[in-house]
């Protein structure tokens, strides 16, 4: 074994050696470069960006009230230049009916996100910070709870609570949506 048989080929002085092949990049910088290399990702960004645009001002664009009574006159219509989307039995305006739902699923989808992200951070980074015992008495409860279909615990909780608000959804959303995420942070931590 001698120090010439460990020769890298291709370089010839010790200055090229050391040279960095690209500039150094942050993580936030390669994970922007990677998302827009990637033609799917970069076409439901913006099939969300104007998902979120027509739901938020669609209704501006529509012409008819967020509120609008009932008109008899309008009832069952087809789509039209009037009415994008038609009108409902009792000729209230889809498109518009349809922008306010949408308003609804984002406001559940973007708190619910939120919410499953701090309670399940803060418990699996709990159960890593404890280890031991306590670590494997939270997973344990972490497994109960994951073993349990999240639809039957929306629904239970839904007839438990005899509310069909945004609040309850949220709440019954989270109330197991936490364990993946907690158990990711404490395998990560």
């Amino acid at each position: 074994m001698n120090p010439e048989d460990f020769v890298i080929e291709g370089i010839s002085a010790a200055e090229d050696r050391e040279r960095i092949a690209s500039a150094p990049v942050t993580y936030g910088q390669d994970a922007r470069r990677r998302f827009r290399r990637n033609k799917v990702a970069m076409a439901a960004a913006v099939l969300l960006l104007l998902l979120v645009l027509l739901v938020v001002f669609g209704p501006m664009v529509s012409g008819y009230p967020v509120h609008e009574r009932t008109n008899a006159a309008e009832r069952n219509l087809a789509p039209g230049a009037a009415h994008w989307f038609g009108t409902d039995t009792m000729g209230r305006d889809l498109f518009t009916r349809t922008c306010i739902g949408g308003r609804a699923s984002l406001v559940i989808g973007l708190a619910g996100a939120a919410i499953v992200i701090v309670i399940g951070t803060l418990y699996g980074g709990l159960a890593a910070l404890l280890g031991g015992r306590a670590d494997n008495i939270m997973m344990r409860v972490v497994d109960i709870l994951s073993s349990v279909p999240n639809l039957l615990v929306i629904i239970m909780i839904s007839v438990v609570l005899d509310s069909k608000s945004i609040g309850t959804m949220i709440f019954a959303m989270t109330v197991t949506g936490w364990c993946p995420t907690a158990r990711i942070v404490r395998s990560q931590m």
